[in-house]
C-alpha cells in the first residue's frame, strides 16, 4: 500500500508525544506537515518527522491555505478549538482524526458530524480505550453469548489525586470556561465504551457530582498561592508540586515524558523549577482557580430496560479503570491496570484471560494508541480495518449526547431523556 500522508494540528502531550511517537514507528504513513503556535514544540516536531520549514506551520488556517500534501489531519488541539478547526480541514477537503471529546456544546458536536456527512469525509474520534485488548476481550466475550444477555454495567475511573491535580485543578481542563465540564473532558471515553459494549440507544440519563476537595477554604493554615513562595506545609501535602514535577517517580529525576513534559519544553531542573515558578503548574492546588468537580457519578437507562452506572473520581490513590458487566448467564470483570479479565459463567468455571499489554498506564491507554493509529490509516488507504472498533464521529456523537445530558442532569437535580 501506498504511504499515507498526515498532517498533525497541535504538537502537545498528545499530538507529538502519542500520535506523533506512534508515527515514527509506522512504515505505511508519514507526517508531511505540522501546525503549531508554540516554537519549542514546533521546533522538536520539525527535527523528529524531518520536515522542512514551508512544511511547518503557526497554525492550522496557515497549513489550509498552502498546497494540500495530506490525506488527512490529526487534531489535536484544545477542547475549545475542535469544531473550528474540524469543520475547515474538512471544508478543504482532509479526512480527519479528532481527538476527544469532539467540541465542547453539543450543537458544535451535530454540527462536525453534519458537515462530515454533508461532503462525505471521512471522520474518527480518538476513542483509543475501544482498542485496548482489556475491553477488546470483553467486548468479544459479549458478542460471543458467553454471559448471555446483558442487564448492567458498573464502571469506575479511578483518576488519582495527583492526576486529577495535573490535569483538572493546575492544568488545561481545570476550569469550564477555557475548557468544557469534567465528564466530558475525562470520560466521554469511558461513556463510548458502555454505549459501545451495550450495543443499543442509551434513552435516560441522571447525574451528580460536585468540587469537594480542590477549594479555596480547604487550604491548610500556612499554605501559599504558589508552593515555591514558602508555603509552610509542602513538606506534608501531597501536592507539592516541587516534589511531584521533580523527585516523584512521576518527575524529572525519572521521567522525562507526560506529565512532566506538558509543564515545559526545557526538561532540565532549572527548566522545570521556572516553569513552576511563573506557570500555573505552580500554584497551590487551592488556589488554582479551578471549577470543574472532582467525583461524579452517572446513571443510564438503555433501550429494553438495561441499566448502566460510571463513577469518576479524582480523590483516588491510583489511577485505574474498573468494570463489571452482568448479563443474564453469567458476569465479566476485571481491572485495567492488573490487564486480565475474568468471564464467570453461571454454574461454570471462571475463564481467567491474562494478556500483556505493551505500554504504561498513563502513555498507552492500555494499549489501545498503536491499534488506534494503525486502524485509522488502514481506512483512509481503503484497506480492511477493524469496523467494530472504528468509532466514526456519527458513533461518537451518542457518547456525547449522553455526557452533556449527565451535565444538565447535574446541574439541575433533573432526569434527562435523550
Amino acid at each position: 500500500m501506498e504511504k499515507i500522508k498526515l498532517a498533525i494540528c497541535g504538537m502537545g502531550s498528545r499530538g507529538m508525544h502519542v500520535y506523533g511517537k506512534e508515527l515514527l514507528k509506522i512504515d505505511t504513513a508519514e507526517v508531511t506537515a505540522i501546525a503549531e503556535p508554540h516554537e519549542d514544540r514546533r521546533n522538536a516536531a520539525q527535527a523528529a518527522f524531518g520536515l522542512k520549514n514551508a512544511a511547518c506551520f503557526n497554525t492550522l488556517e496557515e497549513l489550509l491555505k498552502a498546497p494540500k500534501t495530506a490525506d488527512a489531519i490529526i487534531i489535536a488541539t484544545q477542547d475549545r478549538f475542535h469544531r473550528d478547526h474540524a469543520i475547515s480541514a474538512m471544508q478543504a477537503g482532509y479526512d480527519i482524526l479528532l481527538e476527544k471529546p469532539v467540541a465542547i456544546t453539543l450543537a458544535d458536536c451535530e454540527e462536525i458530524t453534519n458537515v462530515a456527512g454533508e461532503l462525505g469525509r471521512k471522520a474518527v474520534v480518538c476513542h483509543v480505550l475501544r482498542y485496548a485488548p482489556f475491553y477488546q476481550e470483553a467486548k468479544k466475550a459479549i458478542v460471543q453469548g458467553k454471559i448471555g444477555e446483558l442487564v448492567n454495567i458498573t464502571a469506575m475511573e479511578n483518576v488519582g489525586y495527583w492526576h486529577q491535580a495535573h490535569s483538572f485543578v493546575r492544568g488545561n481542563w481545570s476550569n469550564t470556561n477555557d475548557s468544557t465540564f469534567m465528564l466530558l473532558a475525562k470520560c466521554c471515553h469511558d461513556l463510548d465504551l458502555l454505549v459501545w459494549l451495550m450495543d443499543k440507544p442509551c434513552e435516560w440519563v441522571s447525574s451528580f457530582g460536585s468540587l469537594s476537595l480542590f477549594r479555596p477554604e480547604k487550604a491548610p493554615k500556612g499554605s501559599t498561592s504558589r508552593c515555591l513562595d514558602g508555603c509552610a506545609v509542602k513538606e506534608s501535602c501531597p501536592f507539592d508540586c516541587e516534589h511531584f514535577y521533580l523527585y516523584s517517580e512521576f518527575g524529572l529525576s525519572c521521567n522525562k515524558d507526560w506529565p512532566v513534559n506538558t509543564v515545559t519544553e526545557d526538561l532540565t531542573e532549572s527548566g522545570v523549577r521556572e516553569a513552576l515558578r511563573t506557570g500555573h503548574y505552580g500554584r497551590c492546588v487551592y488556589a488554582a482557580g479551578n471549577d470543574v468537580v472532582d467525583h461524579q457519578v452517572v446513571n443510564m437507562q438503555f433501550e429494553g430496560g438495561t441499566t448502566a452506572s460510571l463513577t469518576m473520581s479524582g480523590l483516588t490513590a491510583n489511577i485505574g479503570r474498573e468494570i463489571h458487566i452482568m448479563g443474564t448467564k453469567g458476569e465479566i470483570y476485571g481491572n485495567l491496570e492488573e490487564n486480565k479479565i475474568t468471564i464467570a459463567p453461571f454454574g461454570g468455571s471462571p475463564e481467567v484471560l491474562d494478556f500483556t499489554i505493551n505500554a504504561t498506564a498513563f502513555s498507552g491507554h492500555g494499549g489501545g494508541d498503536e491499534p488506534l493509529i494503525t486502524n485509522f490509516i488502514q481506512y483512509i488507504a481503503g484497506e480492511p480495518y477493524d469496523a467494530l472498533s472504528m468509532t466514526s464521529i456519527e458513533v461518537s456523537l451518542q457518547s456525547h449526547q449522553i455526557a452533556f445530558a449527565a451535565e444538565q442532569s447535574r446541574l439541575t437535580g433533573k432526569t434527562v431523556a435523550i
